[in-house]
């Protein structure tokens, strides 16, 4: 297996292909044809001049933001280019099954660190639950907070604590 797709086993994917580079490009097109009208409207061609391009880079800013967008560019690719390239030679000095190794710790570190996120989401979601259950009672049935609920919310809260503590949270 030469690990290259073939795209004639999924029926679709051609045409499915060149109809989103068609979404992607052709109002580029039309930007790019229109950027040549000599008319003040897109709406209507009126022919073939350089008149706009002239009119831009006639203006000193504007050729200060053209010339500052390349250096830009032109940096970007530069760091871009070092960095893929020092990549590149981290991944080869590697063995495939050091890389193996590495991702799957990696994995399992997020994954652990996701689980512990969870658990004290929910955690946190059962205590706002315990309370609220005693605070709906108490509005429910209209009653004054007495010494009876305010106990059960003091020993729900100190019961929650020390499974906090039992789970060494």
């Amino acid at each position: 297996m030469t690990g290259r797709l073939d795209t004639r086993r999924y029926p679709g994917v051609g045409p499915a292909a060149k109809l989103a580079f068609a979404f992607l490009y052709a109002p580029l097109a039309v930007v790019v044809v229109y950027s040549f009208n000599s008319g003040p409207l897109v709406s209507r061609w009126e022919g073939f001049s350089l008149f706009w391009y002239r009119e831009v880079l006639e203006r000193d800013d504007v050729r200060d933001a053209v010339w500052t967008s390349l250096r830009v560019a032109v940096a970007a690719s530069a760091a871009g280019t070092v960095l893929a390239m020092l990549a590149a030679l981290g991944i080869a000095s590697h063995s495939l099954a050091q890389l193996a190794n590495d991702a799957a710790h990696q994995t399992e570190a997020r994954l652990g660190l996701l689980s512990r996120v969870q658990g004290l989401s929910l955690e946190r979601a059962d205590r706002d639950a315990a309370f609220h259950r005693v605070a709906n009672r108490l509005l429910m049935t209209n009653a004054r907070v007495d010494t009876g609920a305010a106990r059960e919310i003091v020993d729900g809260a100190r019961a929650l604590e020390r499974k906090h503590q039992a789970m060494g949270t």
